[in-house]
């Protein structure tokens, strides 16, 4: 009979464990590594005179109204609007969800499941055999009558036994992983680069463009 006691002894369970438990701390990492990447990598480029890092920014142009539309009146005639093609310069990183994923919750099951079987048999031979031999004679003077009997018995037996010890392992690993808070320290880089979103007159020699850059407050 299998030693139960002795074969559960003999599983690492530390090495299983541990290494479940090493696997998602470098789960962890890689994903800290994979947002350095992706902040670096999209918002951010690299000047061709010097190592500098320089915000990655988006600029398209639109058209913004200066002055509306005013219809005509007794006094004064209808003066058409007045608009600008501008430039609008926003910072990439700021348009996209950096990725913050981190393992919230983690669960390790680790099954084993030993069977101990044990197959004995039995097996047992019985053979019988008979012989009889009678002889009858007649002479003159009497009757002569002889018999023999011959019996053979035999009996052989054999038994076997085998065991067997089956032994199945299952590891699962169960993982919810979240979007975690931005860290203070990149919720400042990301605060100073909306504050770079700034929108510039697409064409600045005209007159017209002056007056309305002017007008319009720098931001800090």
């Amino acid at each position: 009979m299998a030693n139960i006691g002795q074969e559960l002894s003999s599983i690492s369970f530390g090495s299983i464990i541990g290494g479940a438990l090493n696997a998602l701390i470098e789960a962890q990492s890689q994903a800290a590594y994979t947002t350095i990447d992706f902040i670096n990598s999209v918002g951010f480029s690299t000047s061709e005179n010097s190592n500098q890092k320089k915000p990655t920014y988006v600029v398209f142009q639109y058209t913004k109204e200066i002055s509306p539309y005013l219809p005509a009146t007794d006094t004064e005639p209808a003066r058409q609007a007045v608009t600008r093609d501008m430039l609008l310069q926003v910072p990439l990183l700021t348009m996209l969800p950096v990725p913050f994923i981190r393992i919230a919750d983690a669960t390790i099951d680790f099954n084993v499941k030993i069977n101990s079987v044990t197959t004995t048999s039995n097996q047992e031979t019985n053979s019988y055999g008979t012989k009889l031999d009678v002889d009858t004679s007649f002479s003159f003077w009497r009757f002569k009558t002889s018999a023999k009997l011959n019996a053979t018995l035999s009996n052989q037996k054999t038994s076997s036994s085998e065991e067997e010890i089956k032994r199945d392992y299952s590891l699962s690993i169960h993982i919810r992983a979240v979007q975690d808070q931005v860290p203070a320290g990149t919720e400042r880089l990301l605060d100073i680069l909306q504050d770079a979103i700034v929108s510039v007159d697409a064409d600045p020699t005209k007159e017209d463009t002056k007056k309305q850059s002017a007008s319009i407050p720098a931001k800090s």
